[in-house]
């Protein structure tokens, strides 16, 4: 296949490129068509069987255009990767997020109700309508995906794992801000497998799926974890510093992943973890 992708150097690119690669898949990098200010269309008309929608700001406090530009840019990539889309007479698949707030119920499935907490997350359920509506109007097949919470070797500051991978690399005491929240990892290996089946899937019309481990475990138990890796005897740190977002627990409802597309995660969250670990020397 001949397969579209932006966000290739981001956590999930940087693992699914190489991935797809390896399987003999041709790879079309089109990141220079979808950053702000980037060429507006492709240089000559080319086919695709897929385009896989990776990219997006997320660090909002670090990014200097602030809330209203993380939006407005993400957006306009989505807009921009439709369109593509379109003109290539490519399948979509949408990389969301999560996009549901402070869960009602767990396990969260695919129908609980959407709640931006955010602009990351607003552009995502914006993008996700944008998707949606693009669908209906070209009759293209499209396939949304909404992870949980993906770790990786690379780290995407402000999340718990990388943050805790940040102290290991620089041999600092770990640390967390609080030790309560439960939540659902799932590794990105993981996840570029499922991207993979749904690749190779023959998608027809519009589907919506959670990605997750189907399993949650605490800060304090992630934290624990990879110190127990490591061979450590140091107590996790806990600063005391809950966040807004920090409801207690989160969990994903994975059952229509694994009925659409025969996946489910091989990865335990130890194994993951010590997957990471190995990767970075430790």
């Amino acid at each position: 296949m001949r397969i579209g992708i932006t966000g290739c150097s981001g956590l999930v690119g940087s693992e699914l490129v190489p991935l797809l690669r390896n399987a003999a898949q041709q790879v079309v990098v089109l990141d220079n068509f979808t950053r702000p200010g980037a060429t507006p269309k492709m240089p000559r008309p080319m086919m695709l069987d897929w385009i896989v929608h990776l990219a997006a700001r997320t660090a909002i406090p670090r990014y200097p255009g602030g809330a209203a530009c993380v939006f407005r840019e993400n957006v306009d990539a989505t807009l921009a990767a439709l369109d593509m889309a379109r003109a290539t007479k490519a399948k979509f698949l949408f990389v969301s997020s999560y996009v549901y707030g402070p869960p009602q119920v767990n396990p969260v499935s695919e129908t609980h109700p959407l709640l931006a907490t955010n602009s990351y997350t607003a552009s995502k359920i914006a993008g996700e309508r944008c998707c949606l509506s693009w669908s209906v109007a070209t009759g293209q097949a499209l396939v949304i995906v909404r992870p949980f919470l993906i770790y990786g070797v690379k780290t995407t500051p402000g999340r718990l794992v990388s943050d805790i991978l940040d102290c290991v690399l620089e041999n600092k005491p770990v640390t967390i801000n609080n030790a309560d929240p439960q939540r659902d990892h799932l590794y990105v290996q993981d996840f570029c497998e499922l991207l993979t089946r749904i690749l190779e899937h023959p998608c027809q019309d519009q589907q919506i799926v959670n990605a997750g481990s189907g399993v949650c475990y605490s800060n304090a138990k992630v934290a624990e974890t990879i110190v127990d890796i490591l061979g450590g005897t140091q107590a996790v740190q806990v600063r005391n510093r809950p966040k807004a977002t920090d409801f207690a627990k989160c969990v994903a409802d994975i059952s229509r992943v694994k009925k659409a597309f025969g996946w489910s995660p091989r990865y335990s969250l130890r194994d993951g973890l010590r997957e990471v670990l190995k990767s970075l020397g430790r």
